[in-house]
């Protein structure tokens, strides 16, 4: 199949192209994530993480509807290695908290562990996971989400300080904003509207694939757009061809009859 061609890009293409499909139509959208979740078993990296990434999209439209995927993506945390796919995994950790409510204080433990050596996309997302779990259940990650503001406080990277900075800001209330951190769980938790998931191609599909028009986006002389689909068959008179002789057989029926 696509999804294990060589081509690495080209199986990237190929699994956001069902991702594409899952979304415009509601008909395979199950058929097409449990595709996704099966291939997230396989070896490479490639596949994996981008098949991570579309799920997460998909997962965004309906989250209720799969409860259970989210669950199985959330004990894959460990054998993900690309930073894209665990900065989307801790994402859907963080964004669906209620729905595996004992996985998840147990994943930002493993997460500060490791996260002096995670990328830079992963240790924001941490940070986010460790916000949104301390305003759902504070009593529980109170500890764990200031050593991970800590580790992020001394970290390389300026932008993780920043962050680190501005959440413990919202979450902790001091004198001079008390009323900031009230207002903590509306702001991490608000509503997001799911992604659309768009093709490549939208804006060229006012001409035919496969023709010199749709690959230079504007009209090329010479071309005819295809007719509308009949509401009755016509005669099969209409698929005959004009057979138009050529040159060379011209030039040798000349030569035989000189002959």
């Amino acid at each position: 199949t696509y999804v294990l061609s060589a081509d690495k890009d080209f199986a990237a293409q190929t699994i956001h192209a069902i991702g594409r499909c899952a979304s415009t139509i509601s008909e395979v959208t199950e058929a097409c994530l449990n595709g996704l979740v099966a291939l997230m078993s396989k070896k490479d990296e490639t596949i994996v993480a981008e098949s991570v990434v579309v799920i997460k999209k998909l997962l965004q439209i309906n989250p209720s509807q799969y409860s259970e995927i989210i669950k199985h993506i959330v004990r894959m945390v460990d054998k993900v290695t690309v930073p894209t796919a665990r900065a989307s995994i801790l994402w859907l950790i963080g964004e669906y908290s209620d729905r595996i409510s004992k996985l998840a204080p147990d994943v930002l433990r493993k997460m500060a562990k490791s996260f002096p050596d995670e990328e830079t996309i992963v240790k924001h997302q941490i940070l986010n996971l460790a916000a949104k779990l301390y305003v759902v259940n504070a009593k529980q990650t109170h500890l764990l989400v200031q050593y991970v503001f800590n580790l992020a406080k001394y970290d390389t990277n300026y932008d993780t300080r920043d962050k680190a900075r501005l959440l413990r800001a919202l979450l902790i209330q001091t004198d001079k904003c008390p009323a900031l951190s009230k207002h903590a769980k509306k702001i991490l938790l608000a509503p997001k509207p799911a992604p659309i998931l768009e093709s490549i191609i939208r804006d060229h599909d006012q001409y035919t694939l496969g023709t010199l028009s749709f690959v230079i986006d504007q009209k090329a002389t010479g071309y005819k757009d295809l007719p509308e689909f009949p509401l009755e068959a016509p005669d099969s008179s209409v698929r005959n061809v004009e057979v138009i002789p050529s040159s060379t057989s011209q030039n040798a029926a000349s030569k035989r009859s000189s002959a």
